[in-house]
């Protein structure tokens, strides 16, 4: 639950960085010009981004998580989503 919690902490704050250039850079008003403008409001569009990239974000730092999560002796391949990543990347691990 700890990792969790520092997770979702360190990827709300770098999705903030990341908001705020986006934002800074592109009104969701102007990427589709002339008649076919979003149908949403400019505030829903902001929301809905924000909550995209903080999915992304935490997602990522998740997935890191569980790929350190075995031993470092271990040459068994980890198990689930990336099971093609060996732990052992020294001597005699073959890695990528």
């Amino acid at each position: 639950m700890r990792r969790m919690a520092a997770n979702l902490w360190s990827s709300f704050l770098v999705v903030i960085l990341a908001d705020g250039m986006v934002f800074s850079m592109l009104d969701p008003m102007a990427v589709f010009p002339g008649e076919r403008h979003a149908a949403l409001p400019p505030v829903a569009v902001y929301t809905l981004v924000f909550f995209l990239f903080w999915f992304f974000g935490a997602l990522s730092g998740m997935l890191s998580t569980y790929m350190l999560a075995q031993p470092a002796g271990s040459k068994r391949p980890v198990q689930g989503i990336g099971c093609w990543l060996m732990t052992d990347f020294g001597a005699g691990g073959h890695g990528l």
